[in-house]
């Protein structure tokens, strides 16, 4: 050990590769092993040295040997944020076994991430969000907040996919949810069939992976009771004696609880995952195949010991409190989710439900998007879907009116558009907009001028799935005006007007000085239209705004004193350029 905290390289790395061989770790504190593996990461320059410490640390801390899980959640915190891309991702690795320091912050943290050139790094980011996503703790939600986080996980797990090949644990993740998919719809043939294919997923992935399938062996011992479960209670309108089959519920709920307390390396995360998704699940199951028994269960748990009374009042806690004359369609939801994506799945699954919209409308809308789940999140970023969901919840309150058919025609645009501000952020080929860059970047800076951006945008929209609608520098439009970009279909006309601006406009600048004239071409058509600013104020001191920031939607009131029955709105965004680098940004010497 001495060795190892002041000798040469490959005295420390001969330490670490014979860590579990060397007989005195047994005879020495956790904390002291924590202490002497730190001093690894934090003294040798080596990456491999700092690497397998950090991973010492974390496996003997969820074993148990280090108890204080604090210290080492916060090196898995260090190292998330570090610049290292191959301790970030190892990182990453451990980060779902660490629930504790899965704030608020740290899922922005890997939203960021998920955008990384590294397809490592945002691969493994979007694995950590998908099963955060799963293991969030539902149990007082309904039904459809149950599917919809579902499939937000689902998502989360494809785009992992998309990000680098063999990500077979995301592929095991997605399987996991076609399962959980086939309980809630109860097609008992696809349940086995998605239970087997689980099975021989983890059987091959043994046979070459070396480490990092225990939770995911686990989930499986859990689902295959939860499969007992639901083939006990499936058959309950057959049952002639309710007691024997009720202990035999029991006897299987008594093995889940058991695996969910195992001391293991991943009880953090298996508790969060059996207190949300899982026992949503088993409370799904018990509420369709034995709430029809609510009378014979209460009779029997008069004459039943404690034990077993107290697993039917459970079992009877599961039932909704009054009976649904229009019960849930869960294969509904989850087909609309699964096409139009969650949110607007669940929207147009609640008007079908209230009879708002016919199923006719519906099953269009499903073939009008079929397109919609060739990519996990429709704007290609997670920020991206999240600017996307805000605008839309809004327009949906502002127009809840709104024709469906033009509403889906603009959503479309509206995606592109977020796409595009989204490329010119991350990842981006900086010669493809040199005219966002300031001249200490060999930019345009503030000579920059709108058909930069009109040449840029129309040059990404033609490769997009709105070109065949582009048209631009359409004159003649509403009050003699000319509109920079123009989409125009059968159903809908959306103009998009474009700015340049040296100065910084707060909300009131930017109402008052340019979006009149964006919704003065909107008046005459279809009540929607599209502003974008380039915006090219000094930026050499500060730090951009954040990307979300950059969208809002606007109304202003026009010059008329009758009830308006059709109000416009104007998606405004402000793109920032004449940008700087951020080490231009700091002045340290």
């Amino acid at each position: 050990m001495e060795l190892f905290e002041n000798g040469k390289e490959f005295e420390q790395i001969l330490f670490l590769d014979n860590f579990y061989n060397n007989f005195i770790i047994d005879d020495t504190s956790g904390s002291d092993l924590f202490d002497i593996l730190v001093s690894g990461i934090k003294k040798s320059t080596n990456l491999y040295v700092k690497r397998c410490s950090f991973k010492l640390i974390c496996d003997l801390t969820l074993i148990g040997k280090i108890s204080n899980r604090l210290s080492t959640a916060g090196l898995v915190n260090d190292f998330i944020l570090g610049d290292n891309n191959l301790l970030k991702t190892i990182g990453l690795k451990y980060l779902p076994y660490f629930p504790e320091i899965f704030t608020s912050d740290i899922v922005e943290v890997l939203k960021d991430l998920s955008d990384n050139e590294d397809g490592e790094i945002s691969s493994q980011a979007l694995v950590c969000l998908g099963l955060h996503s799963l293991s969030l703790n539902l149990n007082r939600t309904d039904e459809i907040n149950f599917v919809s986080i579902i499939q937000t996980s689902k998502r989360y797990f494809v785009a992992a996919i998309d990000a680098v090949e063999n990500r077979d644990d995301a592929d095991y993740y997605i399987l996991l949810i076609s399962w959980i998919e086939a309980v809630i719809s109860n097609d008992s043939i696809l349940v086995k069939d998605r239970l087997e294919l689980l099975e021989n997923s983890l059987l091959i992935r043994n046979l070459y992976e070396r480490e990092g399938l225990e939770l995911d062996f686990l989930i499986f011992q859990l689902i295959s009771k939860i499969k007992s479960s639901l083939d006990i209670s499936s058959r309950s309108e057959e049952w002639i004696d309710f007691k024997p089959n009720l202990q035999a519920l029991m006897t299987v709920r008594s093995e889940i609880d058991r695996l969910n307390n195992l001391s293991i390396n991943n009880k953090g995360i298996i508790n969060q995952l059996s207190q949300g998704v899982f026992e949503n699940l088993q409370k799904l199951i018990y509420s369709l195949h034995l709430s029809g028994e609510r009378k014979r269960l209460n009779f029997l748990k008069v004459s039943s010991d404690l034990e077993l009374a107290n697993f039917i009042e459970k079992i009877i806690d599961y039932f909704p409190s009054t009976v649904d004359e229009n019960p849930e369609n869960y294969e509904l939801l989850i087909t609309l989710q699964q096409s139009l994506g969650t949110e607007e799945g669940v929207r147009i699954y609640k008007k079908i439900k209230s009879r708002e919209v016919s199923i006719e409308k519906a099953l269009f809308e499903l073939l009008n998007n079929n397109n919609n789940n060739q990519l996990p999140f429709k704007t290609g970023s997670i920020h991206g879907q999240e600017i996307l969901n805000d605008l839309t919840s809004k327009i949906d309150k502002f127009l809840p009116n709104y024709n469906l058919e033009k509403r889906t025609a603009f959503l479309n645009v509206l995606e592109e558009v977020i796409r595009y501000t989204r490329s010119t952020l991350v990842n981006n080929d900086k010669k493809r907009f040199l005219f966002l860059y300031s001249k200490s970047e060999n930019g345009k800076g503030q000579e920059s001028i709108e058909q930069d951006l009109q040449d840029s945008m129309l040059s990404y929209f033609e490769h997009s799935k709105i070109a065949d609608g582009l048209e631009h520098e359409k004159s003649k439009f509403v009050d003699g005006g000319r509109v920079d970009i123009l989409y125009k279909k059968d159903v809908i006309t959306i103009p998009i007007e474009l700015k340049r601006s040296i100065i910084r406009p707060d909300e009131t600048i930017l109402e008052q000085n340019y979006l009149a004239q964006a919704q003065t071409y909107t008046s005459g058509y279809d009540q929607l239209g599209i502003f974008v600013l380039l915006e090219l104020s000094d930026k050499s001191k500060e730090p951009p705004a954040n990307f979300k920031d950059w969208f809002n939607i606007h109304h202003l009131a026009p010059s008329t004193n009758l009830k308006i029955k059709y109000p416009d709105y104007i998606i405004s965004v402000v793109i920032p350029g004449n940008r700087t680098g951020p080490s231009a940004k700091s002045t340290y010497k």
